[in-house]
């Protein structure tokens, strides 16, 4: 994970995404996965997740 620290950045390498049973997408790399993914896409439903972590995110920023 990248922090920004006024304007550097620094890698913390001991932070690891922890992959589960239970993740919604993540590390499955099988067809069946791939092609449930592709559908997330062609729906919108991506879209949506975006938008609001960008919005949830926004009041984060600062200038």
């Amino acid at each position: 994970m990248v922090f920004p620290a006024k304007s550097r950045r620094f890698i913390a390498p001991g932070l690891r995404y922890r992959q589960h049973a239970t993740n919604l997408i993540g590390a499955d790399g099988g067809f069946i996965a791939k092609f449930s993914r592709f559908g997330l896409m062609l729906s919108g439903r991506y879209r949506q997740w975006n938008a609001r972590n960008i919005e949830a995110l926004s009041g984060l920023r600062r200038n």
